[in-house]
């Protein structure tokens, strides 16, 4: 069976984009104001706890408004959804339990060359699916459960309380993380007060993602010493590490507690 994901990935690409930067739908973004980023195949998070790997196909941001992750699958004639693994799908229903959105987007008809929408046509013809909804084969191709593209966009950019634009607010503050927007990360950047996420984020990339690893692994036992160790040590750069770390902690038992994350333990 010949496969055309990558295809469908250009043509969802190409109708968010579409989304940004028409005023029909309320944005006009320049191009330099709507980052993309589409992580390699191999650098695709297999587990919640990942630090180091994307739990998305694409993310997309646009300044001030909010991130956009989706999985993208290719759906032939029989509904068959391609490349549909299981690991993949609990991976985005727990990430979903914890406010982070990673639906996935497919062909509503099968790929054809001679017939491939336009950008504004994809808007319709991609549907979008929450992982609870999500199997495989898609027996009955209809809405609901599914959304169009079109109207999942028109959601989440009006849902002004969700961590997704929580994201777009640090992503505005310094726009490299978009490389520290890996599995678990991207909850914890969620979840963090905003002063504290603003701490993070003012950091460089490499060094946001090796402290959030570090504060998250800290085996409980080992906490206490750390913290006092670290109040003993003046300035400000101290205070901002015991101010994140503290909430990191908190983050990490209430995860061990019920794998979701809330501020304030289990």
């Amino acid at each position: 069976m010949t496969k055309h994901e990558s295809n469908v990935q250009n043509e969802i690409v190409d109708a968010i984009k579409l989304f940004f930067s028409d005023e029909e739908f309320g944005f006009e973004f320049p191009a330099a104001e709507i980052r993309l980023s589409t992580p390699a195949s191999g650098a695709q998070a297999k587990h919640v706890q990942d630090f180091g790997r994307k739990p998305y196909d694409v993310a997309f941001y646009a300044r001030s408004t909010v991130v956009i992750f989706l999985e993208i699958k290719e759906r032939f004639q029989s509904g068959d959804i391609d490349e549909f693994k299981n690991d993949q799908h609990e991976l985005l229903k727990k990430l979903f339990a914890n406010d982070i959105f990673v639906p996935f987007a497919y062909n509503s008809v099968p790929f054809d060359w001679k017939n491939t929408p336009d950008a504004r046509n994809a808007l319709d013809a991609t549907h979008v699916r929450y992982p609870d909804d999500m199997a495989t084969p898609i027996v009955k191709n209809e809405i609901p459960p599914a959304m169009t593209l079109l109207g999942y966009l028109q959601y989440m950019t009006s849902s002004q309380g969700s961590a997704h634009h929580s994201l777009a607010q640090l992503l505005d503050r310094n726009i490299a993380h978009m490389d520290s927007l890996n599995s678990m990360p991207i909850m914890i950047l969620a979840k963090l007060d905003k002063d504290d996420g603003k701490i993070l984020i003012d950091k460089s990339p490499h060094t946001a993602l090796k402290e959030m690893k570090e504060f998250f692994s800290m085996d409980r036992s080992l906490r206490a010493a750390w913290l006092a160790k670290t109040a003993q040590t003046n300035g400000i750069k101290a205070a901002n590490r015991l101010k994140v770390a503290t909430e990191i902690f908190n983050l990490r038992d209430s995860w061990d507690g019920s794998k979701q994350m809330t501020m304030g333990g289990p």
